[in-house]
């Protein structure tokens, strides 16, 4: 009676690209987050120079935004392309992460159909 002897579901090759998958996958997310923080990070400094400059306590940015239209379109297309940016790092990462994964399935299915044979070996 023969034995057969199991093989790791993952080869070398496949291990290493599912890691770098998974490490694509994460910093997507710390990217998108890193963005948003920053988005606020700016806005909360930006506001606290303009109280400073004209001297006055509390948010006296927001109504003088709102006053100059010009200013608010400026600032606000500013913040956009901050987060256009984030967005563009999560999507790209994103999409590696998925590309890497469906690499990784599709060869593990041509091993299974091929009777346990890597291409990749």
């Amino acid at each position: 009676m023969s034995e057969k002897i199991e093989e790791p579901f993952f080869n070398k090759k496949q291990d290493q690209l599912y890691k770098i998958a998974f490490w694509s996958k994460a910093f997507a997310w710390i990217a998108l987050i890193f963005y948003i923080l920053l988005i606020i990070a700016t806005f909360l400094a930006d506001s606290g120079q303009y109280s400073s400059s004209v001297g006055t306590q509390g948010p006296a940015f927001i109504p003088y935004l709102l006053q100059n239209g010009a200013q608010l379109f400026s600032y606000l297309v500013k913040l956009g392309l901050m987060l256009v940016r984030g967005l563009a790092f999560f999507l790209v990462l994103k999409g590696i992460s998925l590309g890497l994964y469906m690499i990784v399935e599709t060869d593990i299915n041509y091993r299974e159909n091929a009777g346990g044979q890597s291409h990749a070996e």
